[in-house]
């Protein structure tokens, strides 16, 4: 089980007890003050959702909009996605900023990404860390539609069912 402790920017890792209402904690990532620092002695800022694979955790740690990777073996946290720096341009996304990432969900080897803060979802190769728009156009508003024509109002919660994803808007 993974906690996002955001308020004190770490991530704790731990088994479940047998009763099912324990925690055994078998390691707490991070600082414990804000920071964008990768390695063993990493640095979070307001982790938020997370999703385990392929002997990974991965964290949308929102406050450095980016997509961080823990080693589930060696502890070792490294950025798949995201600069440290809030996506504000065009360029800056071309550069591979992030914006107010909040939730992550792993399927195959996509990651899907609610952006917050830009009002989408997106996907991020968790192979190659290329990211891309997945779904809405970056306005603030609710509207149906296809992938890049809806409009989504700040996507939180992702999760996926019968091969569809779902998510808290």
């Amino acid at each position: 089980i993974a906690i996002a402790d955001s308020g004190n920017h770490r991530v704790v890792v731990g088994r479940l007890g047998a009763d099912g209402t324990s925690i055994r904690v078998e390691k707490s990532i991070g600082s414990g003050s804000p920071g964008f620092k990768d390695g063993g002695d990493a640095k979070f800022s307001s982790p938020q959702g997370m999703a385990f694979g392929d002997g990974a955790l991965y964290v949308a740690d929102s406050g450095n909009h980016s997509i961080r990777s823990i080693d589930l073996s060696t502890w070792q946290v490294s950025t798949l996605a995201g600069t440290g720096y809030q996506m504000r341009t065009r360029d800056e996304q071309k550069a591979g900023a992030m914006s107010s990432p909040w939730d992550v969900m792993l399927f195959d080897k996509t990651l899907y990404v609610t952006m917050a803060g830009i009002h989408q979802i997106w996907s991020v190769d968790v192979t190659t860390g290329e990211s891309r728009v997945h779904a809405g156009t970056g306005g603030e508003d609710l509207r149906d539609g296809d992938f890049l024509s809806s409009l989504l109002a700040q996507p939180m919660g992702i999760t996926l069912d019968n091969g569809r994803l779902y998510f808290a808007d």
